[in-house]
């Protein structure tokens, strides 16, 4: 299964419970936001099926809202991703790669999450980038380009 098919599966189902989940496409990529609950159910179910995910959360914990950004696995280097408009405090990163989030207002590194696990880190609007298990994220992200942009539902 493609992830866009996956994504449309795991949206059409939360949707019918909830109604908040909503899907953005752009660059090839695909994107889901909703609820945490929501958000954490769809990067659970992409992982089960091998599609490698990264959720971006608003509060601790994984709580607040959530999106999901369908992101595959085995990205090539610096491949960088933004959802505008969100403040994350928590990153739970499904693939299987690390995965450095920078300051959308700062361009530093904030974080770097490792490959199946989660983690609270300090609010930031954030854009993510994949890098292959042993390099060295760049203190900043001034060199990236991004791959996709999405837009936080307000």
């Amino acid at each position: 299964m493609q992830a866009g098919g996956a994504v449309g599966a795991a949206g059409a189902a939360r949707a019918a419970q909830a109604g908040e989940w909503t899907e953005q496409h752009n660059n090839g990529y695909t994107a889901g936001c909703g609820t945490a609950e929501e958000a954490e159910v769809a990067a659970e179910m992409l992982a089960r099926l091998g599609i490698g995910d990264v959720a971006l959360f608003t509060g601790p914990g994984r709580t607040g809202r959530g999106c999901v950004v369908f992101t595959g696995n085995g990205q090539p280097i610096g491949t960088d991703f933004q959802v505008a408009g969100m403040t994350a405090a928590s990153v739970a990163n499904y693939t299987d790669e690390p995965v450095a989030v920078y300051s959308d207002v700062t361009d530093l590194l904030d974080a770097v999450v490792p490959a199946g696990t989660s983690a609270d880190i300090r609010p930031v609007d954030v854009n993510f980038a994949s890098y292959p298990v042993g390099s060295t994220p760049p203190p900043d992200d001034r060199g990236l380009n991004a791959t996709a942009v999405f837009q936080f539902p307000s």
